[in-house]
């Protein structure tokens, strides 16, 4: 074996090792950002080796085929098929991203695993939820949303706008729903106030609303200490434990990864 041919099937490994890791960390909910800050690398580069990742497991992985050509191919939304036909016309890297350049259907595109809560409060990268988001999860009447409104935030003694609350935006929709009263403004909501208003509803939806954010203002907690850290729902313990598992199934990974995510659990872990 050639030194050259060792080194690119070197690489080969490593990309694939990264991308395993990578996308280890975004099926347990990890944002492509935040697995790219947790692996010191850039989002674009992340972004495409999580596609790699999930295109091409581990089965699906022919040695022989070059890496680059796996990397041209996780574009199309059929890679597996791009990768096959490369191989069967002898293409290279250049010839698929020619292949690429006349492709007028829809690129292939990952999506972040949520769960059901996450989908129905669409926290956003603060921490923040929307009042109506908030509503609509703990089932309240939907008729009743102004007067839940002017109750719980506006005329609220123990709510202070610009820091519990934000109003951002007036939504016609809203008031073309055929809700009754006046009031289409939405709020952004911090998670320690989304608490409080969903421990006031006194439902088994408000006390599921409730014990999510109480893990969401521990994430909160932690990134005002500038720990990389995800609001999906779980502990900081939870998410200290699956980076430690990403890293135990990516133990070949090269050691300034390994260190990178060590460091950010042990982090996580000392969170008080």
């Amino acid at each position: 074996m050639t030194k050259e041919i060792k080194m690119a099937e070197e690489y080969w490994s490593a990309v694939f090792k990264f991308a395993d890791t990578a996308n280890n960390l975004h099926e347990k909910g990890y944002s492509i950002e935040l697995v790219a800050e947790l692996m010191k690398s850039n989002p674009e580069q992340t972004e495409q080796r999580v596609k790699l990742a999930q295109a091409f497991p581990p089965e699906k992985r022919i040695k022989n085929v070059p890496i680059t050509v796996y990397q041209a191919a996780v574009e199309f939304p059929n890679p597996q098929q791009i990768v096959k036909e490369a191989w069967e016309k002898n293409w290279t890297t250049s010839d698929i991203q020619f292949q690429l350049s006349k492709w007028k259907g829809e690129r292939n595109k990952i999506k972040l695993k949520r769960t059901p809560i996450e989908e129905a409060l669409g926290v956003d990268n603060e921490g923040m939820t929307t009042a109506k988001k908030l509503y609509a999860f703990l089932e309240l009447r939907p008729g009743d949303y102004s007067r839940w409104v002017k109750k719980n935030i506006e005329k609220n003694i123990f709510a202070e706008a610009g820091k519990d609350y934000i109003i951002f935006r007036m939504d016609a929709e809203w008031r073309k729903s055929g809700v009754r009263g006046q009031f289409a403004r939405d709020y952004k909501l911090t998670a320690r106030f989304a608490k409080k208003l969903a421990m006031v509803s006194q439902t088994p939806k408000g006390e599921e609303a409730r014990n999510y954010f109480i893990r969401i203002e521990e994430a909160v907690f932690a990134k005002a200490q500038d720990i990389p850290v995800s609001f999906n729902g779980m502990s900081l313990e939870e998410q200290a434990n699956a980076i430690l598992e990403a890293l135990e199934q990516g133990k070949s990974l090269p050691n300034t990864f390994k260190k990178n995510l060590a460091q950010n659990a042990a982090k996580l872990k000392r969170v008080k």
